[in-house]
């Protein structure tokens, strides 16, 4: 499942919506626990296990699924010698050294035996479906809430898949998401040579600090965890790579956060963070950061001095302002400042040369900063949800600009020169203040056939 940032935005919204409705279970059955941690990882279909069992040419299965606890390894596993992917879905995973002889595999996912809830049980049994089916709507919800809350109880004692590895050299990737893990599995040291560890949708309360002995660890993910830092909780870890700690419950990027100083990607979307160290400016291989749904109320200078970052989002925020140090990102080529209380951009938004797309909708504009037309490389602008009155006559400068989204303003005019933007495909206009003559006019006619000539979308 490839997911862009789009969909996690719309996934997340989604999410939230039923989490209010209390659905949770439903929604992860449908989702597949997929929402982050696979966010750029294609998957080999995996051979079920008794189809492998059977298959007469076993060194040809790259990926098989086993299901069922597994405390040692099976013969028929052993011969599978070109497998590079493994899924286990289990309570109990002991891997002995044998695994060992299977040079080939690099990546292992392992997760628990999924609860029964509500509506698998009710799908399993006929005759309490139908009993299910013909009891009143309010006698209906009250036993869905009276499950779920059940439910959730059984949730709550899981205990967590319990896991032995003995010293494997080649497994590179290992994925533990959904496995009711409440502190770092000991048992990792013995994979040597881990560069991607999911440990996403766990119960892990403290940042691992014993994950430090995996020297070549480069990305780790720890998403919807209870994870709380302390100033001292991030270990010296200088190979990592991408750090994601996504819906936790972190208050503050610690000062610790310096010792990683490799770090080139750092998302910290849904925590509750307010203060952001200033040591994050030793981070200057940075050039990815997410900051996204949090409760900042501005960006501090060290954040302005990342001067490698080319992606700084900061959605769903309490921003009033950007500082005129945004200036010093020279590299940055996507900016994401939208759902934040901004009303005024710096003039130094201008010399950001690189800036490729810039999304500030659902802010509180009146009017769009002058020096916006020397973006030369700019090739996506979202203003929707704002308080525009007049088109922002800028634009026109923008060249290489591919689609633009004025959505939800108080425009009642567009200049008939936005059709010199040759480049431009998309562009959005609609719920503005335009007179039903100007929407039937020229202006209007000419922009809809030059972008249905180019094969794009004209929405007003």
């Amino acid at each position: 499942m490839v997911v862009n940032r789009t969909n996690l935005i719309t996934l997340d919204k989604s999410l939230h919506f039923f989490m209010e409705k209390k659905f949770i279970f439903l929604l992860a059955a449908l989702l597949g626990y997929q929402l982050f941690a696979y966010a750029q990882v294609q998957k080999i279909p995996a051979m079920p296990a008794q189809k492998a069992i059977q298959s007469g040419q076993k060194d040809t299965i790259v990926a098989i699924s086993m299901t069922g606890n597994v405390r040692q390894i099976p013969s028929w596993l052993l011969e599978c010698k070109n497998l590079e992917e493994l899924d286990i879905t289990a309570d109990t995973v002991i891997l002995s050294a044998e695994l060992k002889q299977l040079t080939k595999l690099k990546k292992m996912r392992i997760k628990a035996i999924p609860s029964k809830d509500f509506f698998s049980i009710l799908n399993q049994d006929s005759n309490y479906k139908k009993y299910f089916d013909a009891l009143p709507n309010t006698e209906k919800k009250r036993v869905q809430d009276s499950a779920f809350q059940a439910f959730q109880k059984s949730e709550q004692v899981r205990k967590p898949v319990y896991m032995k590895f003995n010293r494997l050299e080649n497994v590179r990737w290992l994925d533990l998401a959904s496995c009711y893990l409440s502190e770092y599995p000991q048992t990792l040291k013995n994979l040597p040579n881990l560069d991607t560890l999911f440990l996403s949708r766990n119960r892990i309360s403290l940042f691992p600090k014993k994950i430090k002995k995996l020297k070549k660890l480069s990305a780790l993910f720890l998403d919807y965890n209870p994870v709380a830092v302390k100033p001292n909780s991030f270990p010296k870890m200088k190979y990592l790579k991408k750090l994601s700690i996504a819906y936790g419950t972190m208050q503050e990027v610690p000062k610790s956060i310096k010792k990683l100083s490799g770090l080139q990607s750092l998302t910290l979307a849904g925590n509750q963070i307010t203060t952001i160290s200033p040591q994050i400016a030793k981070l200057q291989d940075l050039r990815q950061v997410i900051f996204y749904k949090n409760k900042l109320d501005s960006l501090p200078d060290a954040v302005y001095e990342l001067r490698n970052l080319e992606e700084l989002d900061v959605y769903y925020n309490n921003l009033k302002r950007i500082s005129p140090k945004i200036a010093n990102l020279q590299n940055l080529t996507h900016l994401y400042l939208s759902y934040n209380q901004l009303s005024i951009l710096p003039n130094e938004i201008g010399s950001l040369a690189n800036l490729q797309a810039m999304y500030i909708h659902h802010n509180q504009f009146l009017f769009v900063n002058t020096n916006i037309s020397k973006l030369e490389n700019l090739q996506v602008l979202h203003i929707h949800n704002n308080k525009l009155s007049l088109f922002p006559i800028e634009i026109l400068q923008l060249k290489n600009l591919k689609e633009l989204d004025l959505t939800n303003n108080a425009i009642s005019d567009i200049p008939i020169e936005l059709l010199q933007l040759s480049k431009l495909k998309t562009f959005r206009i609609s719920k503005n203040l335009f007179p039903e003559d100007v929407k039937k006019g020229n202006t209007f006619q000419e922009i809809e056939k030059a972008l249905s000539q180019r094969a794009g979308t004209f929405e007003y």
